[in-house]
């Protein structure tokens, strides 16, 4: 799968699932939340981009990657002007040893429940109502955030 698109950055990110949450990693300067992963790198490969980022970012798990589900392009106005990134989503499953921890400082691993009232920090906006909507099996929408 190539990574190569019209917006600055491309990232790679894990539908984690356990029950009616999903892992969230939890970016406490913003109070926002993202799906765990990260930046894909010069001309690395999305799976092992990927790959890398949960091995990065998630300690105590095995990741097995599954599915890809698709994309969301994500403008929003930011410190440096209107920034942008191509989000690519595939399912993963995990096998915990314990307590998973994230890694980066300022950031933290939870379950976030979709019909939480914190839900709505999930970013980009459109991907709560997406993993609530079964029916949809390949993604491809772009987000605008205020």
């Amino acid at each position: 799968m190539g990574t190569s698109s019209s917006y600055p950055s491309t990232s790679v990110r894990a539908i984690i699932r356990r029950g009616d949450k999903v892992l969230v990693e939890w970016l406490e300067s913003r109070g926002i939340a993202f799906l765990p992963g990260g930046t894909v790198e010069g001309d690395e490969d999305l799976l092992d981009a990927l790959r890398r980022e949960l091995n990065e970012e998630i300690q105590g798990a095995d990741c097995i990657v599954g599915s890809y589900r698709g994309s969301i392009g994500h403008w929003w106005k930011g410190e440096r002007g209107v920034e942008g990134c191509l989000n690519h989503f595939f399912e993963v499953e995990i096998a915990l040893h314990g307590d998973i921890s994230a890694q980066e400082p300022g950031r933290s691993l939870r379950w976030l429940s979709l019909d939480g009232e914190e839900s709505y920090r999930l970013q980009p906006p459109r991907l709560k109502s997406l993993l609530l909507e079964t029916r949809v099996s390949l993604w491809n929408f772009v987000d605008l955030s205020e």
